[in-house]
C-alpha cells in the first residue's frame, strides 16, 4: 500500500504541477508586462521549445517527490542551485524580471513536489495507524 500511495503521489506532483506552474508564469507574464506598450512585450517563442519545458517540469517534479520519499533531501537543493547557476551566464544579458519568473517557478515547482511526497507520507503513516 505505501508503494502505491508514493506512485500515485509522484504521478499527482508531475501531472498537477504543471497547471499550476503554468497559471504561474501567466501571472507573473501580465505583471512584467503591465505597463509596457503592445509593440514592447516580449514575443512568446512559438520554436517547441514549450514540449521540452512540459517534459522536463514533469521530470523534475517526478525526481523530486522520488528522491523526498528516499530520505535524501540534500539532493534537492543541489538540483535547485544547479538549475540556477546553469541559467545565471543564459539569463544575464536579458530581462531580470524573466529570471526573477523563472526562480519563483522552479521553487514553486520543488515546493508543490515536496508538499505532495510530505502530504503522502502523512496518509500513509495514518493508513498504517489504522
Amino acid at each position: 500500500m505505501d508503494l502505491l500511495i508514493k506512485f500515485i503521489a509522484v504521478l499527482i506532483a508531475m501531472l498537477l504541477g504543471h497547471p499550476l506552474l503554468f497559471w504561474v508564469t501567466e501571472r507573473l507574464r501580465d505583471i512584467r508586462n503591465k505597463d509596457k506598450e503592445e509593440n514592447e512585450k516580449p514575443e512568446i517563442k512559438k520554436d517547441g521549445s514549450g514540449k521540452i519545458t512540459f517534459i522536463l517540469g514533469l521530470l523534475e517534479r517526478g525526481l523530486t517527490a522520488t528522491i523526498w520519499f528516499w530520505g535524501r533531501y540534500e539532493f534537492i537543493g543541489f538540483w535547485f542551485a544547479g538549475k540556477v547557476i546553469g541559467n545565471w551566464d543564459r539569463r544575464k544579458d536579458s530581462d531580470q524580471g524573466a529570471f526573477g519568473g523563472y526562480l519563483i517557478a522552479t521553487t514553486i515547482s520543488i515546493l508543490f513536489a515536496v508538499s505532495v511526497a510530505i502530504f503522502a507520507e502523512w496518509l500513509t503513516e495514518i493508513i498504517k495507524i489504522n
